[in-house]
């Protein structure tokens, strides 16, 4: 046998088998990874928790208001499936944008509040507050001063236009076809309620009492 004939491979045809071998671990693993639940209000409500945590960690990081916003069609539409982002101080504007009925076509979210617990309008702002100065009112341009507004300040705090508050806590509803009228949930499957407390911390909690139709 002329061992001289037989040669070892060249480094681009290993180069090229290490491509392949990475390429199909890559194609394996992403057939493997779970899918988003596209019907999970708990899904849609983490996703609209760390919108809400990003626009305040904005506000302290930038050092002016950014605000959370729901579009409802000049007030005549309650249940939202986007959100917008206003920024600044004397001029605010819209700076981002996320629509979510593409990846969860079922569900909406709106401010809300459900028969039951003692809501209060508004949340009482926290003491010492650099915010209690700040008027949302005149600092939320006409075009939207319709819309349903979470403003953070600089010092991490939420103000809001007296929308529905339970022991101090802002309550967004996210549900599977929700009802909303009145600032009031009357109907939706699957509840996961946001609150944001008026020192801007957010949590979840999964389904409001009593059960919704």
């Amino acid at each position: 046998m002329d061992w001289r004939a037989r040669r070892g491979f060249s480094l681009i045809e290993v180069t090229v088998v290490l491509g392949l071998v990475v390429l199909v671990a890559g194609i394996t693993l992403m057939s493997l990874k779970p899918g988003k639940d596209k019907t999970s209000s708990l899904a849609l409500a983490t996703a609209l928790a760390d919108e809400f945590r990003s626009a305040r960690q904005l506000a302290i990081s930038n050092g002016h208001p950014v605000a959370v916003c729901f579009p409802t069609n000049g007030g005549n539409q309650e249940v939202a499936d986007s959100i917008y982002r206003l920024e600044g101080w004397n001029v605010p504007r819209v700076t981002w944008s996320k629509g979510f009925r593409g990846d969860y076509p079922e569900l909406g979210f709106g401010a809300a509040k459900w028969s039951g617990p003692t809501f209060t309008d508004g949340a009482p702002l926290p003491p010492l507050t650099k915010a209690a100065a700040f008027n949302i009112n005149t600092w939320v341009p006409s075009a939207h001063r319709n819309d349903t507004v979470y403003c953070f300040t600089p010092d991490g705090g939420v103000i809001t236009d007296n929308l529905p508050a339970l022991n101090g806590n802002y309550t967004v509803v996210v549900a599977k076809n929700p009802a909303i009228a009145g600032r009031t949930i009357s109907a939706g499957a699957d509840a996961t309620v946001v609150q944001i407390s008026a020192n801007g911390a957010v949590s979840y909690t999964k389904g409001i009492a009593p059960k919704l139709s």
